[in-house]
């Protein structure tokens, strides 16, 4: 029987997750152009892959559900999980998968960042 170890589930996955986080990168450069032309692109990958790590930490495993994370720690603040008491609800409501989560999050945050 073979075993697959850990190291080798990673670098099978390396180059979608640097395709992905590429993507994410280009899409906080389009949504929020401002703060991202503050930034060098160290620091935006920085940013990008911290708050990615936050929403898997979170439960939110899609891609779909990662961007809408991302874009809600660029819209509000890099810490809005822990720091908005409205998120930190949505985000421990066992009754809500990953993908479910992040919908809310997105509805509701438009209370207080705007359409």
């Amino acid at each position: 029987m073979f075993e697959i170890r850990n190291e080798q589930i990673q670098a099978v996955n390396a180059p979608h997750r640097e395709q992905f986080l590429s993507t994410l990168m280009d899409f906080v450069r389009r949504q929020h152009p401002e703060t991202a032309a503050e930034m060098s692109d160290q620091e935006l990958r920085g940013r990008v892959e911290f708050c990615r790590s936050r929403s898997e930490g979170h439960g939110m495993i899609s891609e779909r559900a990662i961007a809408a994370f991302v874009d809600l720690c660029f819209a509000l603040r890099p810490d809005f999980d822990i720091r908005e008491t409205w998120a930190s609800k949505i985000l421990s409501d066992s009754t809500l998968d990953g993908n479910q989560r992040a919908a809310k999050l997105l509805t509701v945050s438009r209370n207080y960042v705007g359409p």
